[in-house]
């Protein structure tokens, strides 16, 4: 890609092979983010909607008061953190397993609870 320059103005058609290559690629890598984006918040709604009891049983942060009967896509997120980092210890050693332990340690949140 040439160098953008509020001046001059560059498109595509100037630039080689390589930089079109290029652009297209930038494109690509941004509707991938935009489209994870917009379904990672559709897989944390399906929970809260079939599994609502579970997750507010299973969820150990503070709320005021319960706006929804429904749990938010935040409360589904921190209830199965919760239940998979309770569930991680049981798996037997591994390099991955190790990596992620160094993470959860490491985490502000979970900086208290004894390892």
């Amino acid at each position: 890609m040439p160098k953008l320059n509020r001046k001059i103005k560059t498109d595509l058609s100037t630039s080689d092979e390589s930089g079109i290559r290029k652009a297209r690629e930038v494109v690509e890598a941004v509707e991938r983010f935009v489209n994870i984006a917009g379904i990672a918040p559709g897989l944390l709604q399906y929970p809260a909607l079939t599994h609502a009891d579970e997750i507010w049983k299973s969820h150990t942060g503070w709320q005021r008061t319960r706006s929804s009967v429904i749990p938010s896509e935040a409360v589904v997120q921190s209830s199965i953190l919760t239940e998979f980092f309770s569930s991680v210890w049981k798996v037997p050693f591994c390099a991955t397993l190790r990596i992620i332990k160094n993470k959860f340690r490491k985490h502000r949140l979970y900086a208290n609870f004894d390892l």
